[in-house]
């Protein structure tokens, strides 16, 4: 009888690395970090050579199915990490951003207008923002966290806001393409709070300076990349500039409509 437990006993043992791979292979946290970083980084690559293909009214197909794949290989990854180390913020915070790249240009549909196909938008899930909620919880004092959580909103604000803004007014089905300004608002204040954390975040100044020009909010832009640009991260002189004189009396540059056009608030938070 002891000889057919330890018979049972040693087959079962000899099958655990089947049933259990990752314990079995005791997989350390930060390789596996590591891993969906490098996958993480050639999604990147590859949105960069769809991004280029396109701009030259080339076939980009291939390459954001490659950028996408290798999207999904991150989360995979960053999914194995949590369930290595279900406290881990950077896995959550990691796994937040690669979802909504993943999302922004592998889940869309097609926009149709009065004229036709007016473009493409992303279908971004709950999960991206729901993650770096996580994360945040998690490590509360982290201005990463935050930072991640502002461009996952930024990047679904902007989602819509390219064919929104190239439409005439009056064009049908524009109105439902109108970015919600809640986004933005929440992505500006994700940012600032990173900035509270970190005042040396000048990564942070400068995605608020971009959210308040993509809201037609000049002054709030020329502001926060002027204090990008004194904490370090160089802008682009011409830009701000240009930013200085509509500052200075935006009616003179755009019509009121424009101007108005998002209830977004400068000072963040007021």
């Amino acid at each position: 009888m002891r000889t057919l437990w330890l018979v049972a006993t040693m087959f079962g043992l000899a099958l655990l690395p089947f049933a259990y791979p990752a314990c079995a292979q005791a997989v350390p946290l930060e390789e596996v970090i590591r891993r969906g970083r490098a996958h993480e980084a050639a999604g990147d690559s590859a949105r960069d050579e769809a991004v280029r293909l396109s701009s030259r009214g080339e076939r980009a197909a291939e390459a954001v199915r490659a950028e996408v794949e290798a999207y999904e290989r991150a989360i995979l990854d960053y999914t194995l990490a949590i369930s290595l180390d279900s406290l881990s913020a950077e896995a959550y915070r990691l796994r937040a951003l690669a979802q909504a790249k993943r999302d922004r240009d592998g889940n869309q549909e097609i926009v149709s207008g009065s004229d036709g196909v007016v473009g493409m938008v992303a279908n971004f899930g709950p999960e991206a923002v729901e993650d770096a909620d996580r994360a945040i919880s998690l490590a509360p004092a982290d201005p990463q966290g935050h930072l991640v959580r502002g461009e996952i909103l930024a990047m679904q604000f902007r989602n819509t806001w390219d064919i929104y803004t190239g439409m005439p007014e009056g064009t049908f089905g524009r109105s439902m393409m109108k970015p919600d300004p809640a986004l933005a608002n929440g992505a500006i204040d994700s940012y600032s709070r990173a900035v509270e954390l970190d005042p040396g975040s000048c990564q942070a100044l400068a995605e608020i300076g971009r959210v308040y020009f993509l809201g037609f909010k000049f002054e709030g832009a020329l502001d926060y990349f002027t204090r990008a640009e004194g904490c370090g991260l160089a802008q682009d002189p011409g830009l701000l500039e240009r930013l200085t004189e509509i500052a200075a009396q935006p009616s003179a540059f755009f019509p009121s409509s424009m101007l108005d056009e998002f209830e977004i608030r400068y000072p963040p938070g007021r």
